[in-house]
């Protein structure tokens, strides 16, 4: 049974609860219910809000979806490492990758992406990824394991990947989130000591 506790208004709670209708393994929380096994589904729009999401998280250690208006917060809510950011009011896109997320959460199943290279495909756990890089007409792709070259495009690697707590910072790169250990105005340096720039059009998008 997945808990889920709402931060958010009753129209995106409501919206929420009727895709999710007679789903058996959903059960509706107040916050005294929640544990780190639990879902927090909350909406970001202030400053305050992001530092309740903040204390929540440090209480709870629950994953945490964010509902946001914009991008104004969501560089900042980095350090929570939602599992997913979603629209306010939710799209039909976004419902769905919520769905999935909830379906693999309930069946412990980790997150499986499946790449393109030069003669096969691979198949690489999403939480493994620290980031991939575009080179030439090709990407690679850093896990903990190892490096993989695949033939794809990187802007359709981060639209399998964004639901997973990945962020493009540059047009040359997309980082996990979740390998993030600092960052700065002018790159992104991961738990190895990766350095990652941090492009001018990504900067104002992630407001840095």
């Amino acid at each position: 049974m997945i808990k889920i506790s709402f931060k958010c208004s009753e129209s995106i709670s409501e919206q929420i609860k009727k895709y999710l209708k007679n789903n058996p393994y959903i059960e509706y929380v107040d916050e005294n219910q929640l544990d780190s096994q639990s879902v927090i589904i909350i909406l970001i729009n202030t400053i305050e809000d992001l530092h309740r999401a903040i204390n929540l998280k440090g209480k709870y250690h629950s994953d945490m979806i964010c509902v946001v208006d914009d991008e104004t917060y969501m560089f900042d809510l980095l350090d929570i490492k939602p599992v997913l950011f979603m629209k306010n009011p939710c799209t039909e896109d976004d419902l769905s990758q919520m769905f999935d997320f909830f379906e693999m959460k309930n069946n412990n199943l980790d997150y499986y992406i499946e790449f393109k290279t030069s003669y096969s495909h691979i198949r690489l756990c999403a939480k493994t990824i620290m980031y991939i890089e575009s080179y030439g007409h090709n990407l690679v792709v850093h896990s903990e394991q190892a490096s993989f070259v695949v033939r794809e495009k990187l802007s359709d690697a981060f639209f399998k990947l964004q639901p997973y707590g990945f962020i493009q910072t540059h047009k040359s790169f997309v980082v996990n989130k979740s390998f993030i250990y600092k960052k700065t105005s002018h790159e992104i340096i991961l738990n190895d000591s990766t350095q990652i720039p941090i492009g001018k059009t990504f900067k104002k998008l992630l407001k840095i």
